[in-house]
C-alpha cells in the first residue's frame, strides 16, 4: 500500500510540474517573457506576435488621424490654438478632442501639413466628412481656409493611387484639350476619376476604363511624389543648406 501511494504522489507531482510548464509557456507568449531556467533561444513566436501588435496599433493611430493641409503657422500662435480656431468655424468645438498633433512634410513647403491625431475613430470621421469639407467651400468661408484640404491619414499604397489618378488627370485633359466644362477630376473620397459633362460630373460613369493598365506602367514615385499626398500639395524641394564659412 505504500509503495501504491508512493507512485500516486510521484505521478502527481509529475502531473503537476508539466502543467507548470505548458503555463509558463503559454504566458511567455502571451507577455514575450522568457519562462525562467534552462530554455531554447527561438524566439520566433513572440517576435511574430510583437509584429502583429504592433501593426494593429499603428493602423488603429492612422484611423484616427488626419492631415490638414494649407493651414500656415501664425507668429505667437500655436498649433493648437490655429486648430480650436478652425474647429469652431467648422462647428466641432464641442464634439473632437485632439490626443496630439505635429507638422509633417518640408518647413518650406508652399502647402504646409499639420497631422493631427484625435481621441478616437468617430471625431476623425466627423472632421474628414463630406458635409464638413464642403464648409471650406461655402462663399462665407474665411479667407484663412480657402486653401485648407482635411484628409484622413493615408497608406502608402493610397498616396500612389492618389498621384497616379492626378498625373492620369492632367493626361487625359491635355490631350482631349477639353475646356473646363468637360474636364476630368479627382473624387479624392472614393479616389477615382470622374469626368465633367457639360460642366455636370458624371457620377454614373466614373472611372476610367484604362487607368489600371496605365497605372501598372508607371516607375515608382519620387520621395517628392509620396510625401504629396493631399490636393494642392506642392512637391517644391527644401533649398540646399547654405556653405559653410571658411575657417
Amino acid at each position: 500500500a505504500e509503495e501504491t501511494l508512493a507512485a500516486t504522489v510521484a505521478s502527481l507531482a509529475h502531473t503537476v510540474a508539466e502543467q507548470q510548464k505548458t503555463l509558463s509557456g503559454i504566458s511567455q507568449l502571451l507577455t514575450g517573457k522568457p519562462r525562467p531556467g534552462p530554455q531554447k533561444t527561438s524566439n520566433r513566436q513572440p517576435a511574430v506576435l510583437t509584429q502583429m501588435l504592433t501593426s494593429a496599433k499603428e493602423e488603429e493611430l492612422r484611423l484616427r488621424s488626419a492631415v490638414v493641409a494649407g493651414l500656415p503657422t501664425q507668429a505667437g500662435v500655436s498649433d493648437q490654438e490655429l486648430l480650436d480656431e478652425l474647429f469652431s468655424f467648422l462647428g466641432l468645438a464641442s464634439s473632437v478632442r485632439v490626443a496630439e498633433s505635429h507638422r509633417i512634410g518640408p518647413t518650406d513647403d508652399a502647402c504646409p501639413k499639420l497631422k493631427v491625431v484625435f481621441w478616437d475613430r468617430r471625431m476623425q470621421a466627423a472632421f474628414v466628412a463630406k458635409e464638413t469639407r464642403a464648409k471650406l467651400k461655402d462663399p462665407s468661408c474665411p479667407s484663412l481656409y480657402t486653401s485648407v484640404y482635411l484628409n484622413p491619414s493615408r497608406t502608402s499604397e493610397e498616396r500612389r493611387r492618389l498621384h497616379l489618378l492626378r498625373k492620369r488627370r492632367n493626361e487625359l485633359n491635355e490631350a482631349a484639350g477639353s475646356p473646363p466644362e468637360d474636364s476630368w477630376f479627382v473624387d479624392y473620397g472614393r479616389a477615382v476619376l470622374v469626368r465633367k459633362v457639360g460642366g455636370r460630373p458624371d457620377w454614373k460613369g466614373a472611372g476610367d476604363a484604362g487607368f489600371d493598365d496605365w497605372a501598372a506602367k508607371q516607375p515608382p514615385p519620387s520621395r517628392d511624389q509620396r510625401t504629396a499626398s493631399s490636393p494642392g500639395s506642392s512637391s517644391k524641394k527644401p533649398p540646399p543648406p547654405a556653405a559653410s564659412a571658411p575657417a
